[in-house]
């Protein structure tokens, strides 16, 4: 039987559709490129981020406490502290969400100030699917990370089942991310340069 926090879910996702309609694709694609990243940040270089995070606390710490004048004993204090990371091992999902967070805030400014506004229906209607791959992403991210700390245990089952297809969203949102910095770049034709020639024949 599904949870029925999945079709809570679902409703959620279907409302970030909505928003992308009226956000256009190409601010959509920003948000897009930036859950890409951050997700790719998480799933891949989330351990290095912890530690990286763990050793500047305890480096900052240990020079705050005296850890270099002459009459501390370092070896304690470095022993203490390491006992006592900023950010437990085992409870790393509040640094993670935060992470992901500060990404996909500036990817969505960021989209906001660079890109234009959709200029027609199309543009439009191409925002939707990317919009709900935007609102699956960033749903999940808050049923894995904060829904444990908010909700409990209960919420475990639906962030499973939800998750599931965490993975192909990721890459079907790198591969089109990829294709629009192509065409960006002018190294992939746009159907409009692509009929010229035609009409120019045809002329």
């Amino acid at each position: 039987m599904i949870p029925l926090g999945v079709y809570l879910v679902g409703i959620a996702v279907i409302a970030f559709g909505v928003l992308g309609f009226f956000r256009g694709w190409r601010r959509e694609a920003w948000l897009l490129g930036g859950l890409v990243l951050g997700w790719s940040l998480v799933l891949l270089a989330g351990r290095s981020l912890l530690d990286a995070v763990n050793r500047g606390h305890l480096m900052t710490t240990f020079a705050l406490e005296g850890g270099f004048d002459p009459g501390t004993d370092a070896s304690v204090l470095i022993t203490r502290l390491r006992d006592h990371p900023l950010i437990s091992p085992s409870q790393p999902d509040l640094l993670l969400l935060c992470a992901l967070a500060l990404i996909v805030v500036g990817s969505y400014l960021l989209g906001n100030r660079m890109a234009p506004g959709p200029e027609s229906v199309t543009a439009q209607a191409l925002g939707v699917p990317i919009g709900l791959a935007n609102g699956y992403l960033i749903v999940y991210a808050l049923l894995r990370f904060a829904g444990p700390t908010l909700l409990g245990d209960s919420v475990a089952p639906t962030a499973r089942t939800v998750g599931q297809a965490v993975i192909p969203v990721l890459l079907l949102g790198a591969a089109a991310v990829c294709l629009l910095i192509l065409q960006r770049l002018r190294l992939l034709p746009s159907s409009s340069r692509a009929g010229q020639p035609a009409r120019a024949r045809r002329q």
